[in-house]
């Protein structure tokens, strides 16, 4: 399903990119949502904060546990880093 942000100049959806293998949800909130600010903070626009977040939340949810190994996160070939 399309992330949908709503924020000061409009309202847009983005359909995240498919993921593999979702081997466990936990924490994919909590990351998308700390990406999301950390991008917004840092400047992005939301639409780029958007994909940067859901990014972040399917690398999460291909892995156990609440946090991805930083190893996934920098072998990401969409990685923004």
């Amino acid at each position: 399903e399309a992330t949908f942000v709503r924020h000061a100049g409009g309202s847009f959806g983005i359909a995240p990119r498919p993921v593999a293998d979702v081997v466990d949800a936990t924490g994919a909130g909590d990351s998308f949502n700390g990406a999301y600010l950390a991008r917004r903070l840092a400047g992005d626009a939301p639409e780029a904060a958007t994909r940067e977040a859901q990014r972040i939340a399917g690398i999460c949810i291909a892995h156990r546990g609440a946090l991805a190994p930083r190893a996934a996160l920098d072998a990401d070939p969409q990685s923004t880093k």
